[in-house]
């Protein structure tokens, strides 16, 4: 389901088939950047991630920072950090951005998009239509005041285990929890096409 070409690889979706590349090799903080298009078939998700839990270590949270791009959302980006210890309850920090407000629709152009990760601050960015690199989200690792802010995440659940890096396209069961995320799967044939994926460590 990986397909390689002169300079980028597609990932492909048939019903029961899905695709994904991860590094073998754990990383730390740093800034992951791909450029992808990905077509338009529902119930299917199209990713850029970093992810690390108790199958790597014993005892370790499950611990992810996401780039996800749903046809069944329209023509946005599903920003998320999740974190969940083993055996214990699952959170979530979730945020869909329109791609719209900065010309771009990912199933016509190649996106280039990406997040810089490290100590106390994530930040997600693109580049828009006309070539210039706006941020379009950043959370932080709360400061101990106290309070945890909207765009803060608790020092308890802040990513900090080192991690893979992973690209996947994938299609839901359609299953109770499928309907909410990645919605309804109509059996069809997808792709997503990766011009390139880039990791600069910190």
């Amino acid at each position: 389901m990986i397909n390689p070409s002169s300079h980028g690889i597609t990932l492909g979706v048939t019903p029961g088939q899905c695709a994904e590349l991860r590094t073998q090799q754990l990383l730390s903080y740093g800034d992951i950047q791909s450029r992808l298009k990905t077509g338009n078939t529902p119930g299917t998700v199209s990713s850029i991630f970093t992810y690390t839990s108790w199958y790597d270590v014993p005892g370790r949270a499950w611990q992810e920072i996401d780039i996800e791009f749903l046809p069944s959302l329209g023509n946005v980006v599903h920003t998320n950090v999740i974190y969940q210890p083993q055996g214990g309850t699952y959170q979530s920090w979730e945020q869909d951005i329109d791609l719209g407000q900065y010309g771009l629709n990912i199933t016509q152009d190649l996106v280039t998009i990406g997040f810089d990760w490290s100590s106390w601050k994530i930040e997600w960015y693109l580049d828009d239509a006309w070539g210039n690199r706006q941020v379009i989200r950043t959370l932080y690792k709360d400061n101990g005041d106290g309070y945890v802010a909207n765009n803060e995440i608790p020092q308890y659940a802040w990513p900090k285990d080192p991690t893979r890096l992973m690209l996947n396209h994938w299609h839901g069961d359609n299953s109770a929890s499928a309907m909410y995320f990645p919605q309804e799967y109509y059996w069809g044939n997808a792709w997503a096409y990766y011009d390139y994926f880039e990791y600069t460590p910190q």
